[in-house]
């Protein structure tokens, strides 16, 4: 078909959403200019003819004809990843109509990704050990625009207590689509000879074997659904020697065969499985962990922290955000080949 043709010429697009927006783009390249033919759903549809149009006209044609696109029944959008008037203002909706646990969600990184799921139209369910900090979180999600999570105070490491935080995510919100393990304890530092096996088991309970019981349970509404993502995070302690973490470097090493078998065995139901490897978080967290070890060392945490932050390409301290958008690109639609996978964010402390 030629340039001249495929302008007048309005195609069904694949995208089931972008059908139903009734906002369909079709781009021809003729004499160095960018080509757009548009129709516009609502009161406007059928009387759009084909149009060339500056770039900042057709932002503003956009703009307008996202006013069209109406709720459907359920509170699910016609047209999945459109802001319109029920988003908060300016989020692109990526996840409207979407269900995601998040494990250690009361601070740092587990906090910033509810927050942000929500505001971008998921209904999250949060899970750790503390509810005044899991209220919060919630508090600051709804604050932000999204659904108030639902709120589940339990012990990752109790078999029945993750059944039953499943069990309610599907009660209230019908599915789960994302699976995101990210709660871990660092346990108690000590060299191998001065190790106890309560810290050895302790560890491995909440950052390798709650794993499993949240993927296990999960999976049992993934897979005949033949949908679903489960993400679970690593840390660079896990690809390198670090004296007095045998306990914790293991349970993060183990992950990777875990998330890579996982793989291998749920890719025949569409679902997918990733590993995240973040560096050294800018988190509370972290640098109570300076302070810590600059105390024993009898030096300046300030000086520490730049030290530890010299290790990496970039020089710095990963911010939250940087690991949240990560986290939340891998389970969307732009990531639907990309499983069995450790993706680091680290400002380059690994490259290997």
């Amino acid at each position: 078909m030629s340039a001249k043709a495929a302008i007048h010429t309005v195609a069904k697009p694949a995208h089931p959403g972008l059908a139903s927006s009734g906002i369909i783009d079709r781009l021809v390249r003729r004499r160095g200019t960018l080509a757009k033919t548009i129709s516009v759903a609502g009161p406007l549809a059928g009387h759009t003819p084909p149009v060339r149009e500056s770039a900042q006209a057709l932002r503003t044609r956009r703009r307008l004809s996202v006013r069209h696109v109406k709720p459907a029944r359920g509170g699910l959008h016609a047209a999945p990843g459109l802001a319109t008037e029920h988003s908060p203002k300016g989020v692109i909706m990526r996840f409207e109509g979407k269900v995601a646990i998040i494990t250690g969600a009361g601070t740092g990184i587990g906090r910033d990704m509810a927050i942000e799921f929500a505001k971008e139209g998921a209904k999250v369910t949060i899970a750790a050990r503390r509810k005044e900090l899991l209220e919060e979180t919630a508090d600051l999600a709804e604050q932000a625009g999204g659904l108030r999570p639902l709120v589940v105070q339990m012990d990752l490491t109790h078999e029945d207590q993750v059944e039953d935080m499943v069990e309610q995510t599907v009660a209230a919100f019908d599915q789960v689509d994302y699976m995101i393990n990210n709660a871990a304890v660092p346990g108690k530092d000590l060299y191998v000879w001065e190790q106890t096996l309560q810290n050895w088991n302790d560890t491995f309970a909440t950052n390798l074997t709650a794993k499993f019981l949240t993927s296990r349970a999960c999976l049992k509404h993934m897979m005949p659904r033949r949908s679903g993502v489960i993400l679970t995070f690593s840390s660079t302690a896990a690809l390198g020697p670090y004296p007095r973490k045998s306990h914790y470097t293991a349970s993060k090493s183990g992950i990777f065969g875990f998330t890579r078998t996982l793989a291998q065995e749920v890719g025949p139901y569409g679902i997918r499985a990733n590993c995240i490897i973040p560096g050294a978080i800018n988190t509370e967290l972290l640098q109570n962990y300076i302070k810590r070890i600059a105390g024993e060392q009898g030096r300046d945490p300030g000086e520490l922290a730049k030290e530890m932050s010299s290790g990496s390409a970039l020089q710095r301290q990963v911010e939250p955000r940087e690991v949240t958008q990560t986290v939340m690109w891998l389970c969307s639609d732009d990531a639907s080949a990309i499983t069995g996978q450790m993706i680091r964010v680290c400002a380059g402390a690994a490259m290997w």
